[in-house]
């Protein structure tokens, strides 16, 4: 099931193929012609249109959606809600917004996480020259790494990305998500996967102008349009969370490819450590870090010291996180 969030409302859709469904207006319509609810139950709390209520209700919101397609599907009198309001929408014919489950959900980045990722930076910044073993063994021993999002940042599938005025060095960076659908606090990773949810897909637009990262380090991750997310959440189709290959192009150019089994900590881990003596709720997001390919970890210093600036974004410029199991998930670059 591929769950999205559409429309001026910001409805829940469930897409299939080139169709998204009102799942909250068809669950209604499923309530009244099937004689199951009375008009004062037509509210359908079992399937809300709120994302965030959705993935709070577990499994019965799911559960209730598929009983309700179905209905549509084979037994429905037409493809209009109790209102008169269409059920059935073209996708081409919808906005897409990001897939947050609520305003104040928080969006965990794992940092530093895949090795290809820390050497290349490592051999092109420092010049160190480590192998993989190095690099994962160093990364391991330090433990995991995170960072916050604002989720106020967030753009969708399709919206345009500012390009920062601060920044003459803006970069890319795609990952997987995943969208937790428990509370949870102090949780071993061995118990993380019936936590989840279901998975998206993130770019994670980077400034990579302040050369102090420890200081600088959230001020180059938290700007306008600094995230995008989606095109949609998929959910229950994925049977591992350590086996999602993903790529990133660049105006078509292939710029990296990788897949979560290469993470240094697992999402289990991550969730394990970002739990620790804090509650974790439903909808809050775990991103996995970024594998090797990024215009900062590609790009050798020049003689000022700063990285060669050709691999790296302009205005103009499309950037497109793909994974097979999850979707596509595009957006272009504007100038600021």
């Amino acid at each position: 099931m591929k769950v999205a969030v559409f429309g001026p409302d910001r409805r829940v859709g469930l897409i299939r193929d080139s169709e998204l469904i009102d799942i909250n207006l068809a669950y209604a319509k499923f309530l009244k012609e099937t004689g199951v609810a009375r008009w004062s139950d037509w509210s359908c709390a079992h399937a809300p249109a709120d994302l965030g209520s959705f993935v709070a209700e577990g499994q019965r919101a799911l559960d209730s959606a598929e009983q309700a397609v179905a209905y549509l599907d084979t037994s429905a009198q037409d493809a209009t809600g109790p209102a008169g309001t269409p059920v059935r929408h073209s996708l081409g014919d919808v906005r897409l917004h990001p897939p947050i489950p609520a305003p104040d959900c928080r969006f965990m980045m794992a940092f530093a996480n895949f090795a290809e990722h820390v050497r290349d930076h490592r051999r092109n910044k420092l010049a160190e020259e480590l192998t993989l073993e190095q690099v994962v063994s160093t990364v391991r021993q330090a433990g995991p790494a995170h960072f916050l999002k604002h989720v106020r940042t967030i753009v969708g599938p399709g919206a345009p990305v500012r390009y920062p005025a601060r920044t003459e060095r803006f970069d890319y960076e795609a990952e997987i998500v995943v969208v937790l659908g428990r509370t949870v606090r102090d949780l071993p990773a061995g118990q993380f996967a019936p936590c989840v949810w279901g998975y998206t897909l993130t770019n994670d637009w980077s400034i990579r102008d302040y050369p102090n990262s420890a200081r600088d380090f959230p001020y180059t991750k938290n700007f306008d349009t600094a995230s995008s997310l989606g095109p949609w959440i998929t959910v229950g189709e994925i049977p591992d969370p350590q086996d999602i290959a993903f790529t990133a192009h660049l105006n078509g150019e292939l710029r990296q490819a990788g897949s979560t089994r290469d993470m240094i900590f697992s999402f289990g881990e991550l969730a394990e450590y970002l739990s620790r003596d804090l509650t974790l709720q439903p909808g809050d997001m775990i991103s996995s870090g970024t594998p090797s390919g990024t215009a900062h970890d590609s790009s050798p210093l020049g003689p000022d010291g700063k990285a060669l600036p050709d691999r790296f974004l302009q205005p103009g410029d499309e950037v497109e996180v793909t994974a097979p199991a999850i979707g596509s998930l595009r957006n272009h670059v504007i100038k600021g």
